[in-house]
């Protein structure tokens, strides 16, 4: 799990550290998504309201199905990972995927917010 103070540390399931895509211009919710990734985030805040969720999911899919795409020094992956998909080999791989993305599904925590009176 990891050391005291450690980002991976989880508390009750809840990954101690984590990024919020509240005030996140959707524009900007790709690149954020993919440095919190990089920098060991796997607890993400997303919400209806914040109108980035499908920019977050597009980053979550791709980091489920490939892992972390190298970033360029802006933050901005160099290859976009969504392009360079696979067909998979077998349906059962189509279900489940792999032990690599098993292991990186199992280890993000998602919260997401539908309104303000939450």
């Amino acid at each position: 799990a990891g050391t005291y103070g450690s980002s991976r540390i989880l508390l009750k399931g809840i990954p101690r550290v984590g990024y919020s895509f509240f005030k996140t211009s959707p524009d900007m919710a790709t690149r954020c998504a993919y440095l919190a990734l990089q920098g060991g985030i796997r607890h993400l805040d997303v919400g209806t309201m914040y109108k980035s969720n499908a920019m977050v999911g597009q980053v979550l899919e791709d980091y489920i199905q490939h892992g972390l795409p190298q970033l360029d020094t802006k933050g901005n992956p160099l290859i976009n990972p969504s392009s360079t998909q696979q067909q998979p080999s077998s349906l059962i791989h189509s279900l489940f995927g792999d032990n690599r993305q098993q292991k990186r599904r199992k280890e993000l925590f998602i919260t997401h917010k539908l309104r303000n009176s939450e």
